[in-house]
């Protein structure tokens, strides 16, 4: 894997030691500490030294899962249909989730360690941290949610999903906060939320990327053109005017400081002018003007 320098596009760093592919990775918010998930192994990496040490290896269950709180004080773990929360020190049980919601793909603590929530299919569930109360239950999606975050300041989920759409969550009623974040031509893979709170990201099967105004669940500007495969990912950067993407084909990254005006954005990508199906395709039903001229 390699650290690349957003502003300059050079790479500055590269983290060897896992044996086959990775597919996930992600910072820690002190910004130093990377996590690695690949087939053979999970690491954790220490920046800029690169050291690391491995925290989950090929030899672990398929079924099971492991996510600490920031704060680092809870841990939760699937094992099998069965998920746990634990203290780390001294490591204690403090709860372990109802049997009727079992099929678990993906855990996170909320970054104020108030709740973890775990996706099941079309449905995500929040379980209060301290006593494993079912808090919430996100519901509406008609096909199944591929990925969800919690946003900085734990108050609001985002969800994406098979069926299309990205949908925004009140963490506190468990209510969906406007209408669904609806554009894409295929199922949504990827979602984010700016460090603000103002602004999604999502990465889509149709190969583009959008941008959501949370207050409205409006689109913002033109789609994010360039990716020839799946968009896999899609990550804020911590200032949130930048966004890096990645799909099968690469990573890219975009300035998005400015999201409003992404005609330059779309022509830098598609490195020529627009085809009539491109303009009909990335219109978002906003229409393109003359654009890209050759």
């Amino acid at each position: 894997m390699r650290l690349w320098d957003l502003l300059t596009g050079t790479p500055v760093g590269t983290l060897v030691g896992h044996s086959d592919y990775v597919n996930a990775v992600a910072f820690h918010p002190d910004g130093r500490t990377i996590v690695t998930a690949a087939e053979d192994s999970a690491k954790l990496w220490r920046t800029p030294l690169h050291h690391r040490r491995t925290i989950a290896d090929e030899d672990a269950a398929p079924d099971e899962t492991e996510v600490r709180s920031v704060d680092g004080r809870f841990v939760a773990e699937k094992h099998g249909e069965r998920v746990e929360v634990w203290t780390v020190s001294p490591r204690t049980r403090v709860f372990v989730a109802p049997p009727a919601f079992t099929d678990v793909t993906q855990l996170a603590f909320s970054p104020d360690g108030r709740f973890v929530a775990g996706k099941d299919d079309k449905v995500v569930r929040l379980w209060t941290t301290a006593d494993g109360r079912t808090s919430g239950t996100l519901t509406g999606h008609t096909d199944s949610i591929d990925q969800f975050v919690v946003s900085a300041d734990s108050r609001r989920i985002v969800t994406a999903s098979q069926d299309g759409t990205a949908r925004l969550w009140d963490t506190h009623t468990g209510r969906q906060l406007g209408a669904p974040l609806a554009g894409h031509t295929d199922m949504v893979a990827a979602v984010a939320i700016s460090p603000d709170g103002r602004t999604v990201a999502t990465g889509s099967a149709d190969r583009t990327v959008r941008l959501w105004d949370t207050g409205t669940q409006r689109q913002l500007g033109l789609p994010l053109i360039g990716h020839r495969t799946t968009v896999w990912s899609v990550v804020f950067t911590p200032d949130g005017r930048g966004l890096t993407t990645s799909g099968e084909d690469g990573t890219m990254a975009w300035d998005v400081a400015e999201p409003a005006d992404l005609y330059a954005a779309v022509c830098a990508a598609a490195g020529g002018p627009l085809t009539d199906d491109e303009r009909q395709r990335y219109s978002a039903g906003q229409g393109l003007p003359e654009v890209c001229a050759s």
